[in-house]
């Protein structure tokens, strides 16, 4: 009994989700210090702002891909595969236009913002790279949010904590080393690179070993 319950959906949400609380919050609060022992004042503030704007352009999916896992639901509960194929080609092809909305505004945008913000000549070209860099990184990833939809009806959801529990690491220690190695700022950006690079990977993994494999349809 105890180690049916233990091996639940609910059980591995549970398990999953604190997991995914106490790597968060250990990842914020080594991440900080890391940065305030390589970074000059100026680029950790310029830092912060990059990374709170990529984080608004993240909204700009408008709940699409956590939503699909309640569309194809009923779908995925009656193995109606034509069914679940529609709906995730329907869901990819949203995503991908909306990471194309959100590439296009974002390269729009960044010189705007560059000017509003009065960014130091010394500084200027580092905020063009992670900007540009960071907006292309971001709308490209669009597609891969709509695994989560997918794993929720599947009642398989630890996943997705546990990719999102994961990422941030991968991308700490190539931060980390990065910053060593003297890239300065341009760190943030090779570690977002590789923060998508384990999250799809993870993604794709979790579609390929599933119980089925969307098709598009």
């Amino acid at each position: 009994m105890i180690r049916r319950l233990s091996l639940s959906p609910a059980a591995l949400n549970a398990g999953a989700s604190y997991f995914g609380f106490v790597s968060t919050s250990l990842y914020g609060l080594l991440s900080i210090p890391v940065a305030v022992h390589y970074l000059e004042k100026s680029e950790i503030g310029l830092w912060a702002v990059v990374n709170t704007m990529l984080s608004y352009l993240v909204w700009m999916d408008l709940g699409i891909g956590s939503g699909m896992g309640r569309l194809m639901g009923e779908a995925v509960a009656n193995d109606d595969r034509d069914e679940i194929d529609r709906w995730w080609t329907a869901t990819r092809v949203t995503l991908w236009v909306q990471g194309a909305i959100v590439i296009i505004l974002g390269v729009l945008l960044v010189p705007v913002l560059i000017q509003w913000m009065d960014i130091d000549s010394q500084l200027r070209d580092d905020t063009w790279h992670l900007l540009l860099g960071g907006v292309l990184i971001t709308g490209l990833s669009f597609p891969v949010r709509g695994t989560i939809g997918l794993l929720t009806a599947q009642n398989r959801f630890h996943w997705v904590l546990l990719m999102q529990a994961i990422a941030p690491w991968c991308g700490f220690i190539v931060f980390y080393l990065c910053l060593r190695a003297g890239w300065g700022l341009k760190s943030y950006l090779a570690s977002l690179v590789v923060s998508q690079i384990v999250i799809w990977v993870c993604c794709r993994s979790s579609i390929v070993f599933g119980p089925y494999t969307p098709k598009w349809n």
